[in-house]
């Protein structure tokens, strides 16, 4: 059951990898969409998200059917999503031919908002079984650990193999690749669905709940929980913004070809695999909340020397350590807001595990949001030319500044957010 669960991360890992590394750069880089226009994309999609993602959060928890609140979305969901997201890549070539920007901005706005509709759908549901299916703290740090460890598969798959099928400057070779990866995550979907059933005390009938807008009030006055998102959301901004502009650091800064970003990812993708049940084990003896601080001093530190040199070497060791941090990042998110639910099913006796991963869900693609305008904004700022042989200095500069500053920054305030605000514990849960 919890192998079977867990294995639906390999589709969503790799669904958003690919999506969160690759698609400001698709769309600028080979479909030719100015750069400009993207701010106006992710205008749309904050819009879009400030509605979407805590509504159908809400809306699960209030589901009852025979299968469950959460089995129907993803039994459902999972085909409609994978079309979705193949849509995105597969813009047709007379559009991209016609180099009509308005066409080819619509045609990216349309199936940006389509999968990101079934994604949230699908991928919230299977998040909000976590804190259902798996309730103390040694079940849900080790569970966290397996389902990152199997997270890896679709990592890799979207971003170390993925660059050895395409070539920059070649639309039919994205295309092959995503009907690789396609293929995959529908396997993926297709191993979970065994462990995505709901469990029985899920199929009883609901107690009455409250209002949607009485309990979004009660939700946004959670200390924790904001404190917690706003976290959070600062942490996927920082390797949000590293992972999008690897592939500009490889190309313009690095010279090297699209197969090293593959050595790049594999590296990170390494050391972090080898740290995960280091990291589950860390947290059960000093907490989830310090080993969030702890990961991200080391992920601030270590980016230091890409400030000083750009040799190939360094690169790598980088990557190397970073990758040590990363896993803690990735291991301890739902950890903390399942205590977050816990702690606010003791005080309101209401279960709402849909809204507050839908609320999480939203901070996610707030955090692309900042990420993209950030990446738009000193691209354009610093000169950058996609249509150039070479970048100039400032342009260099600029993606080193997304590559380390940002990151770096990010980090050190949700650090600062997490340490004074955050202040549940294992103790006052009463959980081992």
């Amino acid at each position: 059951m919890m192998l079977s669960y867990s294995s639906l991360t390999i589709s969503g890992a790799t669904l958003i990898n690919f999506f969160n590394t690759r698609v400001f750069n698709f769309y600028t880089d080979e479909v030719k969409l100015n750069i400009a226009y993207i701010p106006l994309v992710m205008t749309i999609y904050a819009i879009y998200n400030a509605i979407n993602d805590h509504l159908f959060g809400w809306l699960s928890d209030k589901t009852r059917t025979r299968l469950g609140r959460r089995f129907p979305y993803i039994l459902f969901g999972f085909i409609p999503l994978t079309i979705a997201f193949a849509a995105i890549w597969f813009i047709p070539q007379s559009l991209v031919d016609s180099k009509s920007q308005i066409l080819i901005l619509l045609y990216m706005i349309t199936t940006l908002l389509i999968f990101d509709t079934l994604y949230t759908i699908v991928v919230l549901n299977w998040h909000s079984l976590f804190p259902e299916k798996f309730k103390t703290s040694k079940e849900r740090n080790y569970v966290s650990a397996l389902r990152q460890m199997i997270s890896l598969i679709g990592v890799i798959l979207a971003v170390v193999v993925a660059p050895l099928i395409f070539e920059y400057d070649n639309l039919y070779s994205y295309r092959k690749a995503i009907l690789i990866i396609s293929g995959f995550i529908l396997l993926g979907f297709a191993l979970s669905l065994y462990g995505c059933r709901d469990a029985k005390s899920e199929l009883e009938p609901v107690k009455k709940s409250k209002s949607y807008k009485k309990m979004l009030g009660e939700v946004l006055k959670n200390k924790n929980l904001i404190s917690f998102l706003v976290a959070f959301g600062l942490a996927n901004v920082a390797y949000l913004t590293l992972l999008a502009m690897l592939p500009y650091y490889n190309k313009w800064v690095l010279l090297k070809s699209a197969e090293n970003e593959s050595i790049l990812y594999g590296i990170g993708i390494g050391a972090a695999a080898l740290a995960f049940f280091f990291w589950a084990r860390l947290s059960l003896k000093i907490g989830s909340k310090a080993v969030f601080i702890i990961s991200s001093i080391i992920f601030s530190v270590a980016l230091i020397p890409l400030i000083f040199s750009a040799n190939i070497i360094v690169v790598y060791i980088v990557m190397g350590i970073v990758g040590v941090p990363l896993a803690g990042l990735l291991l301890v998110p739902e950890v903390l807001l399942s205590e977050v639910i816990d702690d606010d099913y003791q005080r309101n006796k209401q279960k709402r595990e849909g809204l507050f991963f839908g609320f999480y869900g939203f901070f996610v693609r707030i955090a692309l949001i900042v990420e993209s305008a950030l990446i738009s904004l000193i691209l354009a700022i610093t000169g950058y030319n996609p249509d150039s042989l070479s970048q100039t200095n400032l342009a260099q500069t600029g993606i080193k500044i997304l590559m380390i500053g940002v990151p770096a920054a990010c980090f050190v305030l949700g650090i600062i957010v997490m340490f004074r605000f955050y202040d549940l514990s294992k103790k006052r849960l009463g959980k081992a």
